[in-house]
């Protein structure tokens, strides 16, 4: 039980402060963190753990994602193949029925690959076995 009260006492301080029914950016987030880890604002009166902040802001916007309460900030395209990899991801998890987390992974490595070549200035139509080596 004090597992749970635990698990859930950061999404709550979050919603107390900033009102139920709204989304909730991270930013806002991290502003409550701040206010949270200040000494007296919680219920002791001594200062936080190193890693509270990071365990509050990472357990609120796990919670708040769960919940659709998340406002999340869109994702600007990290190169020019960003709908072939999403085309990718679909037809991983679709048609061979992969995980998520293997999804996730299969296409953090492609993005990696394709920024890679993006900054060096490699279009895909020219990537030769060595540029994928290096």
């Amino acid at each position: 039980m004090a597992l749970r009260r635990q698990t859930l006492r950061a999404p709550l301080v979050v919603l107390h402060r900033l009102g139920s029914g709204a989304r909730i950016s991270i930013t806002h987030i991290e502003a409550a963190a701040e206010q949270w880890l200040l000494p007296g604002v919680r219920r002791f009166n001594k200062h936080a753990r190193p890693d509270a902040r990071q365990t509050f802001v990472g357990r609120t916007v796990r919670w708040l994602r769960f919940a659709d309460m998340l406002e999340e900030e869109p994702c600007l395209p990290r190169h020019a193949h960003t709908d072939e990899v999403a085309i990718f991801a679909r037809r991983m998890r679709t048609e061979r029925g992969w995980a998520e987390k293997t999804v996730l992974a299969c296409c953090s490595a492609v993005d990696l690959l394709l920024d890679r070549l993006n900054d060096r200035g490699i279009i895909l139509d020219s990537v030769r076995i060595d540029d994928i080596d290096d």
